[in-house]
């Protein structure tokens, strides 16, 4: 990508982006540094390379921090799809009823990555040296676009079961018995632990939920077969794991700024907002 040639050879479509804290002022003379990306080459263009930045995206959180995962693990055993698959179906807004809040929440999601870069890194500076841009700059409370809409699905738990829907569609089959699905989305919604409610302090250090055990291979590693018909489980979320999450939620001003507060905050405590899934016992 270094030389000329190589990029005429390769039509080589570079832009420029600045990453999250890579700014300052120094004797009153603001700085931003820029980094080059490739947007598209003569084997990928732009628009595909586009669509694996939200593959990209959708593999860190469904699968990274474990939003998705279970279905995921259940598309592939039982439908023999790749995980990967489905994601990329998700993005690119396939399925038989491919719902309007995701639809809205794609297309949002992909006029922020493009808005983040820029023709030359002078464009770029010459963007966040204005004083309105430069002010939020320095406000910390304007993540990158990624991070933003992780926050977006973890707060919003209506938006969130829409893309469950969504998943849904890409996932079975025509004629599939949905009653396996929907009881994985109901645990997985089991497992959020909704920001509104540790701010305020109203969630439980400890709930048990039970389940059919056939499913449990799909929450845990390692469980493949279990004789009983039931497993009991404990949702988990210690009272000092709490205070630490409402501290830093508190300190980067969530009722003033809540998704840059909760962005803040999975950045230090990963599994911020899901309940630790222990299994308890199976019963016959």
């Amino acid at each position: 990508m270094a030389t000329q040639s190589f990029r005429d050879t390769h039509h080589t479509l570079t832009k420029f982006f600045t990453r999250d804290g890579y700014w300052g002022e120094y004797d009153g003379i603001r700085s931003v540094e820029s980094e080059e990306v490739i947007c598209g080459n003569s084997a990928i263009p732009p628009e595909d390379l586009l669509n694996l930045r939200l593959l990209h995206w959708a593999i860190w959180f469904g699968w990274n921090h474990k939003f998705l995962k279970p279905m995921l693990r259940y598309a592939s055993d039982v439908f023999n799809k790749n995980p990967a698959d489905v994601l990329y179906s998700l993005v690119k807004g396939e399925g038989g009823s491919f719902n309007e809040d995701m639809r809205s929440f794609f297309k949002g999601l992909r006029s922020g990555y493009c808005a983040e870069f820029f023709e030359s890194p002078e464009s770029l500076r010459q963007y966040y040296f204005q004083d309105t841009n430069w002010t939020l700059l320095k406000s910390a409370t304007q993540k990158p676009t990624h991070l933003m809409y992780n926050a977006k699905l973890i707060r919003d738990q209506k938006l969130f079961k829409s893309m469950l829907n969504a998943l849904q569609e890409i996932i079975l089959l025509p004629d599939s018995d949905s009653a396996d699905y929907k009881e994985i989305c109901r645990l997985v919604l089991l497992m959020r632990v909704e920001p509104d409610a540790i701010f305020a302090g109203h969630i439980e250090d400890r709930i048990f939920i039970s389940m059919p055990s056939h499913l449990a291979r799909y929450f845990f590693e390692g469980i493949r077969e279990v004789e009983s018909e039931t497993s009991v489980f404990t949702l988990q979320k210690t009272t000092g794991e709490q205070d630490d999450i409402r501290k830093n939620l508190i300190l980067k001003s969530y009722v003033d700024n809540p998704l840059s507060a909760i962005c803040s905050t999975i950045g230090l405590i990963p599994n911020a907002f899901t309940y630790d899934l222990v299994c308890t016992k199976f019963e016959a």
